[in-house]
């Protein structure tokens, strides 16, 4: 949609959201996730063409979009608000913790969170989480990796990461196309899924290197999912999204963002195209005035 025009400039919004993740088996690690922060330039009559975002807190972990705002109200967890005070009675009530509310356990210690060096905005905002940590006693050293680093960490399930910082932009408008490689098993074979390494085997776990021998498995939630069609298959994803936030917690969300173009006000219409994973102009959508309007005062 086309909005907020203005001295000739004209802006239009897109939803997108982002998510965190950790590790699933040791328990030692807290899960995290990012945004992303791009911009692009486009030359032509529309010149120039600017792309920004802005972020709200993320509640759940499937973007609103995919789930048709259903859980748009949801928040378990409340709306984002820091409580330290909060924090530190949970850290009190787990076996990491001391009375106090602060961790006294050694893998509170050795915590590392990876981000690849070269996305500033993830590591400016990995700075900030190792700094909100430290007055629980949990001390996390920022490790800024390369980009072949990174995706291995990701992707190398005996990599064994701590925490990574992640990011998610949506592809096909569908949960089909976000939980299944997100957590289901078949994504560890791949290689391409699965961070959390959700419905891994004993054996698997065992071959690299953990010492739990089970871990929670969502694969019958998801393929009961894309079985549905329309509505009914909606209302899955959004129910099977509510069932890993509080029964498994693979992954912590952190923000949901909303990317933005910047363009010439002679556009009149724009629409973004659904068939891409990274917000683009949809270029047969977009309709042009014949002549700049006036400026307004």
């Amino acid at each position: 949609m086309i909005s907020r025009r203005n001295r000739g400039i004209s802006i239009a919004r897109t939803p997108y959201t982002t998510t965190v993740f950790d590790r699933w088996p040791e328990g030692n690690s807290v899960p995290l996730v990012n945004t992303t922060c791009t911009s692009s330039w486009s030359r032509g009559p529309t010149r120039p063409t600017k792309y920004f975002t802005t972020a709200t807190v993320a509640r759940h972990l499937a973007p609103d979009a995919l789930e048709n705002d259903l859980l748009l109200n949801y928040a378990p967890y409340g709306n984002g608000e820091p409580d330290l005070e909060a924090a530190r009675a949970e850290l009190a009530r787990s076996r990491y913790g001391n009375p106090s509310g602060s961790c006294i356990a050694s893998a509170c210690r050795t915590l590392t969170l990876t981000v690849p060096k070269d996305a500033i905005e993830r590591v400016k905002m990995g700075e900030e989480i190792v700094k909100d940590l430290a007055p629980l006693g949990i001390e996390v050293r920022l490790s800024r990796t390369s980009d072949m680093q990174y995706f291995a960490a990701l992707t190398d399930p005996s990599a064994r990461p701590d925490m990574v910082l992640i990011a998610y932009s949506k592809d096909f408008p569908s949960g089909s196309d976000y939980f299944p490689s997100s957590f289901s098993s078949s994504a560890l074979i791949s290689g391409n899924g699965d961070p959390s390494l959700l419905g891994s085997t004993p054996r698997e776990l065992h071959r690299w290197g953990y010492s739990v021998g089970s871990v929670p498995n969502v694969d019958d939630r998801i393929s009961q999912c894309q079985r549905a069609t329309f509505s009914l298959a909606v209302s899955c994803w959004a129910t099977l999204d509510q069932y890993p936030m509080q029964a498994v917690v693979p992954w912590v969300p952190l923000l949901a963002w909303t990317g933005s173009f910047v363009v010439s006000s002679r556009v009149k219409s724009f629409s973004f195209d659904q068939s891409v994973p990274f917000p683009a102009a949809s270029l047969d959508r977009i309709q042009l005035s014949r002549s700049s309007p006036a400026l307004s005062p």
